[in-house]
């Protein structure tokens, strides 16, 4: 365990279990304010967040509308049925910090592990897996910071 801690860029154990033990995680109905406060607080510590939306057809909707609770920051959506050249060039901006949040389906679960995204909101989280939840809140709080995980009730579409 001492070996894959450090492998993974840790001086040791607690201060591996300090990071995790830092986390926080809610789930809450959805609420707006509660989404721009996440999202807010996350950019003003200089960070990134994912807003995972798996429902491909209405992304790019709630990409706007993320962009509009949010106006300071630069959002941007992904989903699997991108061409390939769109996703990588905007997983690209993503990683190089010129897209603030990134909204995308489910595809980032087995995706890169970029350590500024430390807040993760989930719409409509109660329609997946356990398994599935877990890989996605290992995309995000590689650092001290907390995590924000939001189970709406089910909702047909934000307005």
């Amino acid at each position: 365990m001492e070996q894959t801690v450090k492998q993974a860029g840790y001086p040791d154990v607690q201060s591996f279990a300090k990071t995790y033990q830092k986390s926080e995680k809610l789930v809450r109905e959805y609420n707006e304010e509660l989404v721009r406060e996440a999202i807010s607080r996350e950019l003003a510590r200089g960070g990134q967040a994912y807003y995972v939306y798996n429902r491909v057809k209405e992304i790019a909707d709630v990409a706007t509308k993320i962009a509009e609770l949010v106006p300071e920051a630069n959002v941007a959506y992904a989903h699997g049925q991108m061409k390939e050249t769109e996703l990588e060039n905007i997983m690209y901006k993503f990683i190089n910090g010129e897209i603030d949040v990134l909204v995308s389906t489910t595809i980032i679960e087995t995706g890169l592990d970029i350590s500024n995204v430390n807040t993760m909101i989930i719409h409509d989280s109660d329609q997946m897996g356990l398994s599935q939840l877990y890989q996605l809140r290992g995309r995000v709080g590689r650092s001290l910071s907390l995590i924000h995980i939001s189970e709406p009730t089910r909702l047909l579409s934000i307005s």
